[in-house]
């Protein structure tokens, strides 16, 4: 019993030490240039990216005016089915409810499928945004002589002196104007 409580004891100083330890700042990190960057606002907010936000939102137009023209037919056959069940015959009754069931399947087919589409239609465009964007940062982190770039959207806390997003931002639209 003693054994272990003296082991409890060396191990809660020791994590003490430890954790002291790290809070203390190391004298190379404070001397270390660093700025942040919001990577993802910066696709979105150059001109390339708006282009492809602008491209893509056209495509999720387009696909919802397909949605709800299927809605609209599957639920215009299922009022007709409901109005109507009482004096249909059985065999009628049951092939407007097969084909209600086939359009229904047919919408979430489709919804999946243009799930998948958009997902590709959004690769296709944003990911060579995003890669020249990423290569740009570390051609600005050189040049600039930066030792760290984080991404601001995991940073913590930082001043907003450090943020280059708007720079970043401007180099793109310079480096590529199209």
């Amino acid at each position: 019993m003693r054994q272990m409580l003296v082991k409890s004891v060396v191990s809660m100083v020791f994590l003490m030490a430890m954790a002291a330890l790290l809070t203390v700042p190391a004298p190379a990190m404070a001397a270390s240039k660093m700025a942040v960057v919001n990577v993802e606002s910066a696709v979105r907010d150059c001109k390339a990216g708006k282009k492809a936000i602008a491209t893509l939102e056209g495509k999720k137009k387009e696909i919802e005016a397909e949605f709800n023209q299927m809605r609209k037919k599957i639920e215009s056959l299922r009022e007709e089915l409901e109005k109507t069940a009482m004096v249909l015959k059985q065999e009628a009754k049951l092939a407007k409810q097969m084909e209600l069931q086939r359009l229904a399947r047919k919408f979430q087919e489709r919804q999946r499928d243009a799930r998948r589409e958009f997902q590709e239609a959004e690769q296709l465009h944003m990911s060579p945004i995003l890669r020249r964007m990423v290569q740009l940062i570390r051609q600005i982190g050189q040049d600039s002589g930066y030792d760290i770039i984080q991404d601001a959207r995991t940073t913590v806390y930082f001043k907003t002196s450090a943020d280059i997003t708007a720079k970043v931002v401007a180099a793109y639209d310079k480096k590529y104007p199209k």
